[in-house]
């Protein structure tokens, strides 16, 4: 049971997991946009069942780094960013907080780019083929938790089929990854080997992707060439293998309070309950990579 003088973690709802912000991360514009394509993203946290959870991500992809990243996590991170900022300037008066004030583009990104529970940022380093996934933490801030790859090879089956998508001739494509076989749509008329989350090596690029058990659906929604920076948010890091980091990721959803409780330093609190010890929480996890 949990101890008296204990601290305590909200927890908004048991099949919920919020990770902390990079609010004090630094900046850096590390390559230039040629493209930037927004995805919707509908995915379910139980595989095979269950409803949909909707969000915009993005891809963007320069000369030597391709960035996919969820836009409401971005969204949250800079919107903290500015929340840290402006703080500084109030501490000399205690009690005075600082709210942001959300511009009318703020509330429109917010309503529209749902929200993320998948925590996954990926970088694709063009020149030396390798792809880094990146995850904030879940217990302290301005940390990314990631691991450092190989750019996966994915073997595709190509159909002679064609399909229209957005009014540009698709050509589908089948191949199997870490457990999951997908399907894809990829467009010839846009020569870019790219697509969301780590998919590449075709073409064209992708504008529409899932899974054989529709747990996973990648649809464009907008395709813009235009030069923005692709900027990277610097925290500190902790650099795992692939396996630990697979295995950081299971046991925060099935054994949350393991994980996050710090050696029985923090309970949790949902409602007005109190979450001990003996409690079976599990959060439901659903992930891209089966293998």
């Amino acid at each position: 049971m949990l101890s008296r003088g204990i601290g305590f973690r909200f927890v908004p709802r048991l099949d919920e997991l919020s990770c902390s912000w990079w609010s004090g991360a630094e900046l850096h514009a590390v390559d230039t946009t040629c493209l930037e394509v927004v995805y919707n993203l509908k995915y379910r946290k139980q595989r095979g069942e269950g409803s949909y959870h909707e969000m915009l991500v993005v891809l963007q992809v320069g000369v030597t780094q391709q960035k996919y990243y969820s836009m409401i996590r971005q969204f949250t991170d800079d919107i903290q960013r500015d929340v840290a900022g402006q703080s500084k300037d109030l501490a000399a008066a205690p009690g005075v907080g600082y709210q942001h004030q959300y511009t009318d583009e703020e509330l429109r990104i917010k309503a529209a780019a749902g929200k993320d529970w998948l925590n996954s940022e990926i970088w694709t380093d063009i020149p030396t083929r390798t792809v880094t996934e990146r995850t904030h933490d879940y217990k302290k801030k301005d940390l990314s938790v990631e691991y450092i790859e190989e750019l996966p090879v994915f073997e595709w089956n190509l159909s002679e089929q064609a399909d229209t998508i957005g009014g540009l001739v698709c050509t589908p494509a089948t191949t199997q990854f870490r457990g999951r076989k997908w399907m894809v749509w990829f467009t010839p008329e846009i020569p870019v080997g790219a697509g969301p989350w780590k998919f590449n090596g075709l073409p064209g690029l992708i504008l529409k992707a899932q899974d054989s058990e529709q747990d996973f659906v990648w649809e464009c929604r907008h395709i813009e060439q235009k030069a923005v920076p692709i900027v990277y948010y610097k925290v500190e890091r902790q650099v795992l293998t692939r396996p630990r980091w697979r295995r950081y990721m299971r046991q925060i959803h099935e054994a949350p309070l393991t994980m996050l409780g710090e050696g029985g330093n923090y309970g949790f609190v949902h409602g007005d309950r109190r979450i001990g010890e003996d409690d079976n929480w599990t959060i439901p996890y659903n992930p891209i990579e089966l293998e």
